[in-house]
């Protein structure tokens, strides 16, 4: 743990130097660094406590004459300026936090720029991955095909903290940006799916073989992370597991393997089993281009613009040769309570670019029968009613007042250990279930925050 903290703070502080080397070197012409960018005409400074960007002409004799003082969202703290190669944008990063800090919702602002007068104006809707926060990473591809036809998707990392998030209405909101909104006005939704995809990359990859069957594909988590491909992986991890089984169902193979397996396995287990398959994935391009990648992914558990910098000293300085393996956190533990949490209040679809669910899964030309058992077991049923149920219910009878009491005429069903399970959810039963005292009138009165 120590040797991979060390090695993260490391490449963080390298990192400083392509960053540097980026803000310094844009411009078209011009140069900057720090808080302020300068072209062959103005000056573009960066003033972060009173979060305005101040815009200054270059005279023929040097001095510089103030033209504007831009004023930014309130407290975005805009630290660094740089300007696109053509000349015609500016970008701003704003950290959202005083005294030098990173806040929660760190962005880069997009402003067009007037190479004749100086002057700037915001771009709508252009913060750096929107529509996510600074702490939740995700990202989007785009694909253009024949017919007029446009393929869109929306990823988003299952790791974020807001409970209140939905990664189908995130992907709604981001169809909505003014650079890919124009894409589909006019157009027409004809179909939908979605999946998860497995991140966790080379250090995740689990035993893959077992009597009887293997491990290939995405299934496995041979996808490419940074390049959310891995149709290529999967194709090449088939061939190596019938290679595999090829040699394994040769006259002869059975006795050989067999006889490698220890005494308490039996031997028809150990003759179907491709027990060399990882060994020879291991051998393959397909794992040293997996271990090239794999410290990508968790360098986001950092924040977006800290994880872009790591992504960008770990693939252009280190070349994915880093000495250190960055570790993963559960998903599930990034949660915080809902007490603690803003709530998101997504727009109604309006059923040409943003749709709802129930017409979204109708198009996905999923197939099943009604009465297919479900193929989602939980380790602990209990769980999903004494913690996260109760987390969401017991913050609602706090926003009702804080003392919920129940009827004595009242009536409950169903549930799991005396939980009552119900859409809406019931204060009463679940507070006694989550162990907050019971006074002698019936009634619960909950704690503050």
């Amino acid at each position: 743990m120590r040797q991979r903290r060390i090695g993260l703070f490391l490449a963080m502080v390298v990192a400083l130097v392509p960053l540097t080397v980026y803000f310094l070197g844009c411009g078209g012409g011009g140069s900057g660094g720090g808080g302020g960018v300068t072209t062959s005409r103005f000056v573009f400074v960066a003033n972060s406590d009173a979060s305005s960007v101040s815009v200054f002409r270059i005279q023929d004799n040097g001095a510089l004459e103030s033209l504007d003082n831009v004023a930014l969202a309130a407290d975005s703290y805009p630290t660094m300026i740089a300007l696109h190669p053509n000349g015609k944008f500016l970008y701003v990063v704003n950290s959202n936090a005083s005294g030098g800090e990173w806040g929660d919702n760190a962005s880069i602002g997009a402003y067009a720029y007037s190479a004749d007068t100086g002057a700037i104006a915001e771009i709508e809707g252009s913060p750096f991955g929107w529509p996510l926060d600074g702490r939740t990473g995700g990202g989007s591809f785009l694909y253009h095909f024949d017919d007029n036809l446009v393929s869109v998707g929306f990823v988003l990392h299952l790791n974020y903290t807001n409970p209140y998030l939905s990664p189908f209405e995130e992907f709604q909101r981001f169809k909505t940006h003014p650079a890919i909104r124009g894409l589909f006005e006019g157009g027409r939704r004809i179909s939908y799916g979605s999946r998860a995809l497995t991140e966790g990359g080379y250090q995740s990859i689990p035993k893959l073989s077992f009597p009887g069957g293997a491990l290939i594909g995405c299934g496995a988590g041979f996808m490419n992370v940074p390049r959310i491909k891995g149709i290529h992986n999967a194709m090449k991890s088939g061939m190596i597991a019938a290679e595999s089984v090829f040699d394994l169902l040769r006259p002869g193979a059975a006795s050989t393997s067999a006889s490698a397996v220890s005494a308490s396995a039996s031997s028809s287990a150990a003759s179907s089993e491709a027990r060399d398959y990882r060994a020879r994935l291991d051998s393959t391009w397909l794992m040293k281009e997996l271990r090239a990648v794999r410290n990508i992914r968790p360098g986001f558990h950092l924040g977006l613009l800290p994880g872009l910098a790591y992504a960008a000293i770990d693939t252009y300085v280190l070349r994915g040769r880093a000495p250190w393996t960055l570790g993963h956190r559960k998903d599930h533990e990034t949660f915080t309570p809902t007490a603690r949490s803003r709530p998101i209040d997504y727009p109604k679809p309006d059923g040409k670019l943003t749709f709802d669910r129930l017409s979204s899964v109708f198009v996905s030309n999923t197939n099943h029968a009604e009465n297919q058992p479900c193929h989602l077991k939980l380790a602990d049923p209990a769980i999903a009613i004494t913690v996260n149920n109760a987390d969401r219910v017991i913050e609602q009878a706090r926003s009702a007042g804080g003392r919920i009491v129940r009827e004595p005429a009242e009536t409950f069903w169903g549930g799991y250990s005396g939980v009552f399970v119900d859409i809406d959810g019931h204060p009463w039963e679940v507070a006694v279930n989550a162990g907050f005292p019971l006074a002698a009138d019936g009634s619960i009165t909950l704690p503050p925050r």
